[in-house]
């Protein structure tokens, strides 16, 4: 996650190869039913973040990638 040109990295705890991720659309490559369940967590996580982002937006609170993860 980047924020105002800052990064902080977090694992989701899933493993996968290299060969099968789309960096550009950051999602695994693929229709099989383990491809959908990860790319379906992915998108949960990318939702949570977005809805701290506003949350924290909301209150007019500092927004920094760290702060995310203390959220």
């Amino acid at each position: 996650m980047t924020v105002n040109g800052k990064r902080a990295e977090l694992s989701l705890k899933r493993k996968l190869a290299v060969s099968n991720w789309d960096s550009t659309k950051n999602r695994l490559k693929g229709l099989s039913h383990e491809v959908s369940i990860i790319n379906s967590y992915l998108n949960q996580v990318y939702l949570k973040l977005f809805e701290c982002h506003q949350q924290l937006q909301q209150e007019n609170k500092l927004i920094s990638a760290v702060c995310f993860f203390l959220n």
